[in-house]
């Protein structure tokens, strides 16, 4: 099974730090996006389980997003392609997206993986439209998914409220979405990681792809601003509590003690008085003599 995956660089989040003075992001440092590496570690998985077929790196971006694809590559992908957007500005999701998919539509694949966020823009929209301009069917939120032995079929596992899970089971070629419950990506060993750092990667411009009249964006980044802080909610205290009362109050920081009730009865009693405190308050059903 051929297995095409979006990667995306994204700043490490633990690294970012925003300057309020000049009201931009600045001491940053790049990193695979989480998901992606989900979505590249269950490509590999794919692989390994069917025995057959290849899994390719897909990025866009300007010359140091290598960086990502050489990840991708040390995790176990066979090959790796690199859309050079340098000669195109102010790419936005819907001109990325058009750019992956006509790349996309010059391999041959059974399954296109994308993460289903970024940390940066998070959107979710570049997996979507993918789908939509390769007229594949999509299935997003993946949190598992398995694969007929003939590689037609797929079984597709979504998370959705409240911690259910939704099955989908639709043919292939098709494109999954996934989300970082569907795996936890390994280490690589040392040859797979020695053998990822000798592959090659491949270099096509993005005007190949799409023309620079083309490649005007629908959506523009006004500003970037921290959000406004959260007040905590404080507690206040009523005028008709006594003076201990208050001071109880206070120093519990206004969390009030729960109403207790202290059985000091034989032990055949004071069960007796639970069972009655169960069902009078409907915790457990009364049995019926």
């Amino acid at each position: 099974m051929n297995i095409v995956v979006c990667v995306k660089q994204v700043p490490d989040p633990y690294l970012l730090k925003f300057n309020l003075s000049t009201k931009s992001v600045e001491d940053f440092f790049y990193i695979i996006n989480p998901y992606d590496r989900v979505a590249v570690e269950e490509a590999v998985r794919i692989r390994e389980r069917t025995g057959v077929g290849e899994v390719t790196a897909v990025t866009v971006g300007p010359p140091d997003v290598e960086a990502v694809l050489r990840t991708s590559l040390t995790m176990g992908a066979d090959k790796a392609i690199h859309v050079n957007s340098r000669s195109l500005k102010n790419l936005d999701a819907g001109i990325t997206a058009a750019i992956l998919a006509r790349m996309i539509g010059r391999l041959q694949y059974d399954l296109v993986l994308c993460g289903r966020r970024s940390l940066d823009e998070d959107n979710g929209y570049v997996g979507a439209s993918i789908a939509e301009q390769l007229g594949l069917p999509l299935v997003s939120g993946v949190a598992k998914v398995e694969v007929s032995a003939d590689g037609r079929k797929l079984t597709a596992y979504r998370c959705v409220e409240k911690g259910d899970r939704e099955v989908v089971e639709c043919p292939t070629p098709a494109l999954l979405t996934v989300d970082d419950k569907l795996n936890d990506p390994r280490y690589p060993s040392l040859p797979t990681y020695i053998a990822g750092l000798r592959k090659k990667i491949i270099k096509v411009e993005a005007t190949e792809l799409m023309k620079p009249q083309e490649a005007s964006p629908a959506t523009k980044i006004l500003t970037v601003t921290q959000p406004k802080p959260r007040l905590k909610k404080g507690f206040s205290i009523g005028s008709s509590l006594s003076a201990s009362e208050r001071i109880k109050l206070i120093l519990s920081g206004g969390v009030k003690e729960k109403g207790m009730k202290m059985l000091e009865e034989k032990p055949e009693l004071s069960a007796l008085e639970v069972v009655r405190f169960l069902q009078s308050n409907k915790i457990v059903a009364a049995q019926k003599q």
